[in-house]
């Protein structure tokens, strides 16, 4: 008899029964597992302690720090750069970093740039441009006040009737820039739970049951294939999605956060939970269903979990990285979740904002699902 698909034996209502009552023992059988209970419960709660200890009051820290992007060639830009430093010169206590860099590299999100075109030897004025993506801060603040200063000397310096350089301002708002250290922390941390859940909680158990054979005893039981893998993933996306729910809720009232976030914010993530959870454990599933051994799948999860955890900008910034790294990795279906959720927190993105996201979400999920239809098996072969 095919296990994949009802028969007039098996109607559609027994998958149905099935399905609950292997979700309910599998729910029983996994809050007891002292492993699943670690990696899903204690882990993030113990590690958002250990970042919040060590990263919380960075913001205070960060206002020590200046930075400047300077896009443009030519005397005029040499001597704006040189007026700039030239105050700096003057400053004790300040890390200043300085770097002039081209039209098609990007500024990260809370850093000053200035656009200073070529117009040096027409002498006419030339309008400087200052773009800060980002609500401005004590560091960028600061910067912008400082760039404003050295245009200012720089026209008595030369004398110029009109003046020779003008500011014009170009300030765009950021999810990321007006968000406080909690929100950034907890909302990456959680979901560093999905994934992870997904990955250790989930294939981890899989791969290791059919490699002791136990799978094999459901192909000579009245079991539909599909019903097993649906309560098997559909009591992990339960405990999940409640958890990653308190977690958020719990994380911001203890360290900040929770009374800024709007009902639409609180809606706005709960659906991308939600989403990422269903999403990311059916990967976990497209994992299970083609690795033969524990050894394998163990490699293979930390190959996988170890990239995702620096590059998707969970709870290490992105702009710290190459814009190499950070062009790739804009579009993974990671970064884009906790930016969308991040934003949600911080009032920056509605549900209707968050399309790129949910659109990555559903190709995971029909990729991974189309995958496990292909691949799974009740045993290995040999």
């Amino acid at each position: 008899m095919n296990a994949l698909s009802p028969s007039p034996t098996r109607p559609a209502s027994g998958w149905i029964g099935q399905t609950v009552r292997l979700t309910t023992v599998e729910t029983a059988t996994y809050l007891r597992d002292r492993t699943a209970i670690f990696w899903t419960f204690v882990y993030p709660v113990v590690l958002l302690m250990l970042m919040m200890t060590l990263f919380g009051g960075g913001g205070e820290r960060e206002s020590f720090k200046m930075a400047l992007d300077v896009e443009g060639r030519g005397a005029t830009a040499d001597r704006v750069v040189a007026q700039i430093q030239r105050n700096f010169s003057m400053i004790d206590g300040i890390d200043f970093e300085l770097r002039k860099v081209a039209p098609d590299q990007q500024t990260p999100a809370g850093r000053v740039r200035l656009v200073v075109p070529d117009r040096s030897a027409s002498g006419t004025t030339v309008p400087l441009v200052v773009q800060l993506n980002g609500t401005p801060d004590a560091s960028s603040g600061s910067m912008l006040s400082l760039v404003a200063q050295s245009a200012s000397e720089l026209n008595v310096a030369l004398a110029g009737i009109p003046p020779r350089v003008t500011l014009n301002y170009d300030l765009t708002p950021s999810p990321s820039s007006s968000m406080s250290p909690s929100v950034y922390y907890v909302v990456g941390l959680a979901v560093l739970t999905i994934v992870s859940t997904a990955l250790f909680g989930f294939s981890g158990p899989l791969i290791d049951l059919r490699a002791r054979g136990g799978l094999k005893l459901f192909q000579f039981m009245p079991v539909y294939r599909t019903a097993f893998l649906t309560a098997f993933a559909l009591c992990r996306v339960i405990i999940l999605f409640v958890f990653v729910t308190l977690f958020i809720v719990g994380g911001l009232a203890l360290f900040g956060g929770l009374a800024e976030i709007s009902t639409e914010g609180w809606v706005t993530m709960i659906v991308l939970n939600l989403f990422g959870t269903v999403s990311f454990l059916a990967a976990g599933l497209a994992i299970a269903g083609f690795v033969t051994s524990n050894t394998l799948g163990s490699a293979l999860i930390n190959i996988i979990n170890l990239p995702i955890i620096f590059l998707s900008d969970l709870f290490i910034p992105l702009n710290a990285m190459p814009d190499v790294v950070q062009s790739i990795s804009k579009f993974t279906p990671v970064y884009l979740l906790v930016d969308a959720m991040r934003g949600a927190a911080a009032g920056t993105r509605t549900l209707a904002d968050c399309g790129p996201a949910f659109v990555a979400l559903t190709i995971l999920f029909i990729v991974s699902a189309a995958f496990v239809a292909a691949t799974f098996r009740w045993r290995l072969k040999r």
